[in-house]
């Protein structure tokens, strides 16, 4: 690029790249950058907009090799944009290359919010055809992400659908199609759709990519099935991950097989699992670890109540609320009631007595419960029923004669 005709000498040594002995440019202030940038629209402005265009080009690109502070990068960025919003048509492609810059400043900064305003600025939508679909793609997704980072859920739903316009398979390339549907599934997750967010990170992270380590999305599919609603579409992502032979490779390989075959886990256990996985939660920030310690001690206690649903024909409320780990009686009935409403627990609740009728097989017989011949409750073994009381009583002689249990 010629710059013989710029009459200023800074101007003329910044644009072409020149830096002192030591490699850091001589101009690294805000002002004095600011200043070199007056200058060049005073001089490119007559010239017309193709010079002005070539100009501003080259004042972004040295300005990113500069090696300025981010603050007064910010600032003088903040400024191109400011003084060239009267001729953004002419000027696209520069404003956008600005607004990208500008982004990556704002999110290396955790200006989460920052970041999405100044991308949602650039003019995607535009007749010219200057933003490519991919270019769209990657931007929508990238706004999508600086909003769930954000904890602005609504507003990374919509960009999310937005990039979704622009995505096809054949045309956008293998790496984009990822992030969006990372995006989709982190969405999901950050919404408790535990459910659909597996199933999107675990089809991720079966995806075979160079410079692409599954491991994130397939750590992210195992906190998600077991955050989970009990029911049979868990029980399949159980299924899935337990049959899986990377899971053999994680340590929650022992925690997904106790789930998947629906043990009961002591309530003395819930710790070590909500330990294990702390890692996984809070993906964006570490202010909600007391709200994920809930997430993980909700889900074994619903996983508890179903598993116990398999050992007990009958129980009364107060005893379930002590084996559940010393809920209170209204909390408990309210669960089995829920559960009973979702369908993932055949039970009945006779709140006059305060008692828990469990479907089992001895209660089918009797028309205490229809018929509905489903193999898995059916095909059940005395063996496995043995086993599960064998485990609850384990817990009771080591809650009620603890220095028995540990003489045993």
């Amino acid at each position: 690029m010629d710059f013989s005709t710029i009459q200023n000498d800074d101007l003329r040594r910044f644009l072409s790249g020149m830096t002192n002995a030591d490699g850091v440019s001589p101009w690294t202030s805000d002002k004095e950058l600011i200043r070199l940038l007056d200058i060049l629209l005073a001089e490119a402005e007559p010239q017309g907009v193709v010079v002005l265009r070539d100009w501003l080009t080259r004042f972004n690109t040295a300005l990113a090799s500069a090696h300025v502070d981010t603050a007064s990068e910010i600032a003088v960025l903040d400024t191109l944009l400011d003084k060239t919003a009267g001729r953004a048509q002419a000027l696209e492609r520069v404003i956008q290359t600005s607004r990208e810059r500008l982004g990556t400043l704002y999110e290396a900064r955790r200006d989460w919010v920052a970041a999405a305003r100044v991308l949602q600025g650039i003019s995607l939508e535009t007749g010219q055809g200057v933003v490519s679909p991919n270019d769209k793609v990657q931007i929508y997704t990238r706004i999508a992400r600086c909003y769930l980072s954000a904890n602005d859920l609504g507003q990374a739903e919509t960009f999310a659908k937005r990039a979704a316009n622009y995505l096809f398979v054949d045309t956008t390339p293998a790496a984009l199609q990822r992030e969006y549907r990372l995006v989709q599934a982190d969405i999901l997750n950050a919404q408790c759709k535990f459910l659909e967010a597996f199933r999107k990170y675990y089809d991720v992270s079966l995806l075979k990519e160079e410079e692409w380590n599954s491991d994130r999305a397939f750590q992210q599919a195992i906190k998600c099935a077991v955050l989970a609603g009990v029911g049979n579409q868990r029980t399949q992502a159980l299924a899935t991950l337990c049959d899986d032979p990377r899971t053999a490779m994680t340590p929650y390989a022992e925690w997904l097989n106790r789930l998947y075959q629906v043990r009961y886990i002591p309530p003395t256990k819930y710790s070590e699992l909500k330990g294990m996985m702390h890692h996984l939660m809070s993906t964006y920030t570490t202010e909600n670890l007391t709200t994920d310690d809930t997430l993980v001690t909700n889900a074994l206690i619903e996983h508890n109540l179903v598993a116990l649903s398999r050992v007990y024909a009958t129980v009364t409320v107060d005893r379930l609320a002590v084996v559940l780990g010393n809920l209170s009686v209204d909390q408990t009935a309210l669960l089995v009631s829920r559960l009973i409403t979702q369908g993932a627990l055949r039970a009945g609740i006779d709140d006059t007595q305060g008692v828990v009728y469990f479907d089992t097989l001895d209660q089918v017989a009797k028309g205490m419960f229809p018929d509905t011949g489903e193999p898995q409750r059916q095909n059940r073994t005395a063996l496995q029923r043995a086993c599960e009381k064998v485990d609850v009583l384990a817990e009771e002689i080591q809650r009620c004669w603890p220095q028995l249990a540990r003489q045993v």
